[in-house]
């Protein structure tokens, strides 16, 4: 039968030859997968679709329920089957006991990409394990793995890429290895409901097209193609371990006000057209993808220091030979009248009441009442106000240590070209006798 655009088979669930004998490793590969986990310490994605709700009914027949800490369902409002699939999954983890968290996408999402619908429901689920403390467990299978190789393969992706869903990072996966066939062979001989997405055969979908089109047509011109994909993806997966083994090793990150400080160690001495195959790995676990303009910036980066913009408002500054720190591009704001608390960027001024302006604190001053004061960025040929001037700012800054791509943006407090306060650096002598009043300065992290 069919419901509001959704295909339910059986009684609203696909229950197909429930005495088929069964032939797939379902279920030994989610007891090797889970096995280990502590109790409560696995958050499992479940979509209504058939993989998902295999994988659902092969936890609790392993024996291994109690390390789900929830199932996470989530509801993209891309029309009835996706309400259809969210409530069979729902329904199907409290038959189990098992606990849900539910959510729903914000707006209607009928007429989004692929890529729109993926980031919704990841930001979701990530949340998810978040709060439980746990590590997320999806449902891809061998197949997804074959699409994702092929796909990032034609996109023209590098080794990193190319491992696909093959990576040990924070999502487990445990029917990674067992083909979407096999599923369906479990799905059948348990009798495992589940709700069909007709978006899963919607060719307007590039990954569709891909799995309906063009991987038949490979297999069709070079039988035995599905075996070099997933071969293309385990050399890759392995290379992208042996990266990641390799700049655990020598990279040292630590992140500080003014973004992640990497050290390169002994890296630092490998050519940058050589190094360039580790920065992708370096800069991943800080959000920050490296696109291919990135890849040429990095492979012929020059030597000294170096600015280099990434993708997604990032960039790289090179302070020494080892060094490098990663932070996000930012835009001076406009200047700001200093009158109680003041956001500036990163930088926040305070009021330091009950102070007497006896902390000699770079980071604390005392600053003259009787005139208005604005926070700003430092501009060349400011200079120092009061008998400590004339010298230039940017001498002060020089001498203090800072480099000079950190020097970009920095604030001063002045009275038009009169520089009163370089924080973290120096303030100028005050007139004599004349109210004051006192400010602390801090960069929040970012």
């Amino acid at each position: 039968m069919r419901s509001g655009g959704c295909a339910f088979r059986a009684i609203g669930f696909g229950m197909v030859e429930p005495g088929r004998a069964l032939t797939s490793g379902v279920e030994a590969a989610v007891r090797e997968a889970l096995a280990s986990a502590a109790p409560r310490s696995v958050v499992l994605a479940v979509s209504g679709g058939r993989d998902s709700m295999v994988l659902l009914h092969a936890v609790p027949a392993v024996g291994l329920a109690d390390r789900i800490a929830a199932v996470a369902v989530f509801d993209h409002r891309t029309g009835p089957a996706a309400v259809a699939g969210a409530d069979a999954a729902a329904d199907a983890a409290s038959r189990w006991g098992l606990p849900v968290a539910r959510g729903m996408a914000v707006e209607r999402m009928h007429d989004a990409d692929e890529a729109t619908w993926r980031a919704a429901r990841f930001a979701f689920l990530r949340a998810v394990a978040q709060r439980h403390a746990a590590r997320l467990a999806t449902a891809h299978t061998e197949d997804d793995q074959v699409e994702t190789v092929a796909f990032r393969a034609w996109r023209g992706s590098g080794p990193r890429g190319l491992a696909g869903l093959d990576t040990d990072g924070p999502v487990l996966r445990p029917l990674l290895r067992v083909s979407r066939a096999a599923v369906a062979a479990y799905a059948a001989a348990r009798g495992v409901p589940f709700v069909v997405d007709p978006s899963n055969t919607d060719r307007r979908h590039a990954r569709v097209r891909w799995r309906l089109d063009l991987l038949p047509a490979f297999e069709r011109a070079a039988p035995g193609s599905r075996r070099h994909w997933l071969d293309l993806g385990l050399r890759a997966a392995a290379w992208r371990r042996d990266a990641e083994a390799l700049v655990s090793a020598h990279v040292r990150a630590e992140a500080g006000p003014f973004g992640v400080m990497l050290s390169l160690g002994a890296l630092a001495h490998v050519p940058p057209d050589h190094l360039v195959w580790l920065w992708p790995t370096m800069l991943a676990p800080h959000g920050v993808v490296v696109d291919r303009r990135g890849l040429a910036r990095l492979a012929t980066a020059p030597t000294g220091r170096a600015r280099m913009p990434l993708a997604g408002g990032a960039e790289l500054l090179r302070l020494s030979h080892e060094r490098w720190l990663l932070r996000r591009a930012t835009t001076a704001p406009a200047p700001t009248l200093l009158t109680g608390t003041v956001d500036f960027g990163p930088w926040r001024f305070r009021p330091a009441t009950g102070r007497n302006g006896g902390d000699a604190s770079p980071w604390h001053a005392r600053l003259p009442a009787d005139i208005h004061l604005h926070v700003r960025a430092w501009a060349p040929g400011d200079r120092l106000a009061g008998p400590a001037g004339p010298r230039r700012v940017k001498r002060w800054l020089a001498d203090a240590g800072i480099p000079g791509p950190l020097r970009e943006g920095w604030p001063v407090v002045a009275a038009g070209a009169n520089v009163w306060w370089i924080p973290g650096v120096c303030q100028a002598d005050l007139p004599p006798n004349g109210p004051t009043l006192c400010y602390d300065c801090d960069r929040r992290s970012r």
